[in-house]
């Protein structure tokens, strides 16, 4: 409304007649008009962004039977410390003869599972274990001694066994990884090693039928077995919820195997805690 009056008035008219030097062809006439032009164009009302619903995390522990669920006052207060306190110490791909009283436990698994990364992620120690895009670089088993030794009161081993399952790999490269394997855990009594974890991949449909070669293999030589479902970072919750259920009906027929399944995540570093306990409470280590 003032740009419309002052328009007409003869001082200013005369002002704004002259051509502004930077905009040539903006004269008052012009401004008064975009003005009036402006005013009459409704403003369009802003949207608000909708906020992304974060997917519901999924849950570390699956017991076979609800009603086995661990009460809270099964956990051990110390885990994270007697894993993370010191680097592990390598011993290399065979175990020195001094350690054949040791307490052990050995993680397996088909080729890209994530069996490395999740090994160097418990120690807190992302390239403890050589770890690649391309599946089947362990091809040793290596032996990991924990390094903090003021917390636990024995040795205790972690055993990082060759995958199995890789389809590139030659038959006999495959053949080799394999005899390794069969060998240590036939060779190992049942007081040094402790217990094996099968690793299974979250984005597959339960367990594959290398995975149930392997279970039923641990299950026939009596060795006690425990099946980790990695990668559920990369499924939906409800997804790891349903591939749980297929591995339990085709676990529940095994007798050595612990009826839990613990999920994980090395990326997200979800169920990791409940990994480390079930390894020391496998070595028949409560914190106390």
């Amino acid at each position: 409304m003032l740009l419309a009056v002052a328009a007409h008035h003869p001082t200013i008219r005369q002002l704004f007649s002259k051509k502004i030097p930077h905009l040539p062809s903006l004269s008052f006439r012009h401004l008064a008009a975009a003005a009036a032009t402006t005013a009459a164009t409704p403003t369009k009302p802003s949207k608000k962004r909708k906020r992304r619903k974060k997917a519901p995390v999924f849950a570390t522990t699956w017991p076979f039977d609800p009603s086995d669920a661990p009460t809270p006052s099964t956990t051990i207060p110390n885990a994270g410390a007697i894993f993370c306190a010191e680097p592990p110490h390598y011993l290399g791909p065979i175990p020195p003869s001094e350690h054949h009283d040791t307490k052990e436990v050995a993680f397996v698994g088909r080729s890209n599972v994530g069996k490395s990364t999740l090994v160097g992620e418990l120690f807190q120690q992302p390239h403890m274990v050589r770890s690649s895009k391309t599946p089947g670089r362990t091809r040793d088993t290596l032996f990991f001694a924990l390094g903090d030794r003021t917390l636990l009161p024995f040795p205790f081993l972690l055993v990082d066994l060759p995958g199995y399952g890789y389809a590139r790999a030659g038959q006999s490269d495959q053949e080799e990884w394999e005899e390794k394997m069969a060998t240590y855990l036939t060779t190992r009594d049942r007081e040094h090693l402790k217990r094996v974890f099968v690793l299974l991949d979250a984005r597959r449909e339960g367990m594959t039928e290398r995975d149930v070669g392997m279970a039923n293999f641990l299950n026939s030589n009596h060795i006690p077995f425990q099946l980790i479902l990695t990668k559920c970072d990369a499924v939906h919750s409800k997804e790891v919820e349903r591939v749980v259920k297929l591995i339990i009906e085709d676990a529940w027929s095994f007798q050595n195997c612990v009826r839990e399944i613990i999920a994980v995540s090395a990326k997200k570093k979800r169920g990791l805690v409940e990994l480390r306990e079930a390894c020391l409470r496998s070595v028949d280590y409560t914190g106390t």
